[in-house]
């Protein structure tokens, strides 16, 4: 926290958090206003995220310990640019949200 204050460094932080952390995203070509299956497949060398069956995104180098589900909404945002820039806030939510699960499976794969 303390070395973050000190803007030289920010880029060399940031810089050295995103080649250990490896986070990949996507955004999703559906509408989230009906119902769609999720899956996930997650291997040693890389997860594969499906929605409706179609392959949405291939994350290579996912985190190699276990880890638990979770599932919730939320609007809150940030940013790290890799010049050390950070930007923070909430999304505006025009309307009432919620999340629905019908149904949640987690099977070991062969």
């Amino acid at each position: 926290n303390q070395l973050w204050r000190i803007a030289p460094i920010r880029p060399l932080l940031v810089s050295t958090a995103s080649s250990r952390l490896k986070a990949s995203e996507t955004v999703l070509g559906v509408s989230l206003t009906e119902w769609h299956d999720y899956e996930i497949e997650w291997r040693v060398t890389e997860a594969v995220f499906r929605a409706d069956g179609q392959v949405v995104l291939r994350a290579p180098h996912p985190p190699n310990q276990p880890l638990g589900f979770v599932a919730w909404l939320d609007n809150s945002l940030m940013v790290v640019r890799a010049n050390g820039a950070t930007q923070s806030g909430r999304v505006e939510i025009p309307r009432e949200q919620w999340l629905e699960l019908s149904e949640v499976r987690i099977e070991k794969l062969d």
